[in-house]
């Protein structure tokens, strides 16, 4: 099993041209937080979509199908929330792992944060994706019925060798 996850961000802007930005080349746009994103990454000067609206783009985006395969063909036509979609992969429970492992690096790395809680321990039920509950994926760290969960387990092996 590969137990490294690559991290990567996906900004797709809505009603903005190619060249309506700093790191495109126009001198009259100044945008430096996608500047300084796409110094650092990859940012792709051609783009093509097989439909030009909204919900179909955003459907093929996170499917990898076509508007014929996922169905959304014109906006306001919700996904059928069985396809599978790449939201619905980053939250695994290894990517979770991930996730909550350099959450808490970030957090001991910084010296005015003393101590660490997991207010989330249970799983909501909430829907598969990157928003639930109020903006935030709150995913628990144990299972409906308390089972815990991979999270779980490295909670408890970062927090016992803090013991030591």
């Amino acid at each position: 099993m590969n137990t490294t996850h690559p991290n990567f961000l996906i900004l797709r802007t809505d009603q903005m041209r190619a060249d309506h930005a700093g790191h495109a080349g126009n001198p009259a746009i100044h945008t430096p937080c996608l500047d300084a994103l796409a110094a650092e990454g990859v940012s792709l000067s051609r783009a093509y979509v097989n439909c030009p609206l909204r919900m179909p783009g955003r459907a093929t985006l996170f499917t990898g199908l076509t508007p014929r395969g996922h169905r959304v063909r014109t906006n306001a036509i919700p996904l059928d929330p069985s396809f599978p979609t790449v939201p619905g992969a980053m939250f695994s429970e290894e990517y979770q792992v991930d996730m909550l492992t350099r959450y808490i690096e970030v957090l001991e790395a910084r010296p005015y944060v003393v101590g660490q809680h997991v207010w989330n321990l249970c799983d909501f039920k909430t829907s598969q994706g990157a928003v639930r509950m109020g903006g935030m994926n709150f995913k628990g760290v144990f299972t409906r019925d308390r089972r815990p969960k991979l999270s779980a387990h490295r909670l408890r092996e970062l927090w016992r060798d803090q013991d030591e």
